[in-house]
């Protein structure tokens, strides 16, 4: 039975091939500033978020730069990243 053959049988076995699996190391990166793990970027400042919030449309930032956003574009806010409606209170 030739390699493929065997693959196919063990996917069909319940078992992943090794073409089903996904590459080793896929893992998110964490900050590419930071190096610190666990972290994550702020879209705004491209640094570890401090006080991180995520909006509804599932974006990150730190709430002082989402804060001045805010500030800085008090009619209609708007998304940073999309461009989708937000407000203060959407954001968790």
């Amino acid at each position: 039975m030739s390699e493929s053959s065997r693959d196919h049988a063990k996917s069909e076995q319940g078992e992943p091939s090794s073409s089903q699996c996904p590459p080793e190391g896929n893992e998110v990166p964490s900050s590419s500033t930071s190096g610190t793990t666990g972290s994550f970027e702020c879209n705004i400042c491209l640094e570890s978020a401090k006080d991180a919030v995520v909006s509804r449309c599932g974006h990150l930032f730190c709430w002082p730069c989402l804060h001045q956003w805010f500030e800085t574009v008090r009619s209609r806010p708007s998304c940073p990243v999309c461009k989708a409606a937000i407000s203060r209170d959407s954001v968790s």
